[in-house]
């Protein structure tokens, strides 16, 4: 159907960008598992585990934040690391700390789950259903009269989008763009 074709090529770019990290990861240190992320398939709770402690920086908080408990984070952790075959956390004092091959591979994944939502935002756009959402990231001195401007006219093409405004330095915004946060960044 159309809608499949649509979110097809949604799920076809997330799952690039798994293939992407997963590449990424194997590229640091090509002795240790060489692909044997990219055959073997993660699970969600995996993933959002993974993203969750590097995103809040120890099991607990991530477990707090998915809404999960410590011991179902750490196992989703641990499940990965041994298909991955190698270390993305080690213990610190305040928690977890993710090594670099964790950032890279946490980053494609959150973009590949905002490829997934977009794709939802589109399949809802073709049953009629405008009310998709935008999260913009502005530098405070756009804040004051362009972005107003922007909103207001894109609220009026489409009312019932919900838009979420983010204001903070450019490198926050970039960094938040680069690991799918925001949408765009002014």
């Amino acid at each position: 159907t159309e809608a499949g074709q649509v979110f097809a090529k949604r799920i076809d770019r997330a799952i690039g960008y798994l293939n992407s990290g997963a590449q990424a990861v194997v590229a640091r240190k090509p002795d240790l598992g060489s692909d044997a992320f990219l055959r073997r398939l993660a699970t969600t709770g995996q993933l959002h585990a993974l993203v969750g402690v590097v995103e809040h920086g120890g099991y607990a908080p991530a477990a707090r934040h998915l809404g999960v408990t410590q011991p179902n984070v750490h196992r989703a952790i641990r499940d990965l690391e041994d298909m991955m075959e190698r270390r993305l956390f080690q213990p610190s004092r305040f928690g977890a700390s993710p090594t670099p091959e964790a950032i890279v591979l946490a980053r494609y994944t959150q973009l590949a789950f905002r490829e997934i939502e977009l794709g939802l935002d589109e399949l809802r756009e073709l049953r009629g259903m405008q009310n998709g959402s935008i999260i913009i990231g502005a530098l405070p001195l756009l804040r004051t009269r362009v972005l107003p401007l922007a909103v207001t006219r894109l609220l009026t093409q489409f009312p019932d989008l919900q838009v979420r405004i983010i204001d903070a330095p450019y490198d926050v915004l970039l960094n938040h763009l680069r690991h799918g946060r925001i949408d765009v960044d002014m």
